[in-house]
């Protein structure tokens, strides 16, 4: 019997652990989901109409019942959240039409830093066949370019689902209406002004005093937008008088919303909390504009 040692220098893929999403990571109530496995992740996908902020709520319960830290973040087109637990954790909320899409990725934690390694193996041919338990270079090669082009496929989907590189049309604002319940505190009344900013946009506005607490007023601006599908940004900055005493300042609220989905056009609600002097009442100014969107496709050369 013949047997020829071959030295061979070759690219071998990582051996992955298939992991397995967390069973407590449970998926919003009555949503459809699909699941894609590759030899180092497995993904979850599925819309609802359940606007961002209530998907965002039902994983921050879940994570607070594992007694696991939720950071979410705006990535510019929604929520990131990433986590370490059985596997590493991705979970993204984007919205979608009045609702939502989501995205649960669960990766392998103990997958090596590197995609793929290089080694100097020596496999042992005999008769034509590779031993027992080894792979040839062929096959070796074979699986590394399996599981890119596995990995190529779901990214592309990923941005298929996220509308990146679409060609969409151009698409005029959305109505510009003051939402019903963006409402003032009990002790203001709303006078709304219709007009437009400085580019030319549709813009409603209105202006009011309020005597309560600036931290109130935050809390309810932005409990309304999370609540109504908005985006939500802002901050409370404190002041201090020459004495030294401090008190909340200046503060704002604000989001945005894409009724057809991102990209495309989008209203914004902009809520400004202001006083210049101490203990004094908080001037509120409240901004709804509406924009237009001038369509995406490939550039002109």
């Amino acid at each position: 019997m013949t047997r020829l040692f071959i030295g061979a220098v070759l690219w071998t893929a990582p051996a992955w652990c298939q992991p397995v999403m967390p069973s407590w990571l449970a998926n919003y109530p009555g949503a459809t989901a699909q699941t894609t496995n590759s030899p180092a992740l497995v993904e979850v996908t599925y819309a609802t109409a359940a606007p961002p902020a209530a998907v965002q709520d039902h994983y921050r319960k879940l994570f607070e019942s594992r007694n696991l830290p939720f950071n979410a973040n705006q990535d510019g087109v929604g929520i990131v959240v990433r986590a370490s637990a059985e596997c590493d954790l991705m979970i993204t909320v984007r919205a979608a039409g009045g609702g939502s899409a989501v995205r649960v990725s669960c990766a392998d934690n103990s997958a090596p830093s590197s995609l793929t390694t290089t080694t100097t193996t020596t496999t042992v041919v005999r008769n034509g066949s590779p031993a027992r338990g080894g792979m040839t270079p062929a096959q070796s090669q074979q699986q590394y370019q399996d599981d890119v082009a596995k990995a190529m496929a779901m990214h592309q989907r990923a941005v298929e689902e996220m509308g990146l590189h679409k060609v969409r049309p151009p698409a005029p604002a959305p109505p510009l209406v003051w939402p019903k319940w963006l409402v003032a505190p009990k002790d203001s009344e709303l006078m709304v002004d219709r007009g437009r900013d400085a580019a030319g946009n549709g813009q409603l506005k209105s202006r009011f005093i309020t005597g309560a607490p600036m931290t109130a007023l935050y809390t309810m601006y932005k409990d309304l937008l999370a609540s109504h599908g908005y985006s939500q940004r802002g901050g409370i900055e404190t002041g201090h008088t020459q004495s030294g005493i401090q008190q909340n300042h200046l503060g704002s609220v604000e989001g945005d919303s894409y009724p057809d989905g991102f990209p495309g056009p989008r209203s914004e609600i902009s809520v400004r909390f202001s006083r210049m002097y101490l203990n004094d009442p908080i001037t509120v100014d409240i901004k709804v504009t509406v924009f237009a969107y001038a369509g995406s496709g490939p550039r002109e050369p």
